[in-house]
């Protein structure tokens, strides 16, 4: 039985601003974007335990969106996994 996906105030704001940026980019990739994360968020509410640890307790997992330099990192809770953010992965050293 899957997980209940939460996305979190914070998570939601990230997806937005990511497809918006994308598409500002070239119209259509937004949703590429979006179509992308949907496919992580599936995955990760059939099976949350397949991806790896990100701190020292063991609490959060992320995982990476294919074709995009974003991962989604989240923690299990019961039978809940809530997305905390969707995080940009190259920032520029500036």
């Amino acid at each position: 039985m899957p997980y209940t996906l939460i996305l979190k105030e914070g998570a939601h704001l990230d997806m937005l601003d990511a497809y918006h940026y994308y598409e500002q980019q070239q119209p259509g990739l937004g949703e590429r974007f979006l179509s992308e994360l949907q496919k992580r968020f599936t995955a990760i509410s059939e099976h949350p335990e397949y991806y790896s640890y990100i701190d020292s307790k063991q609490l959060l997992r992320d995982v990476d969106i294919d074709k995009f330099p974003f991962v989604i990192i989240y923690a299990i809770t019961g039978q809940e996994v809530r997305v905390y953010a969707i995080h940009f992965t190259h920032r520029k050293p500036f």
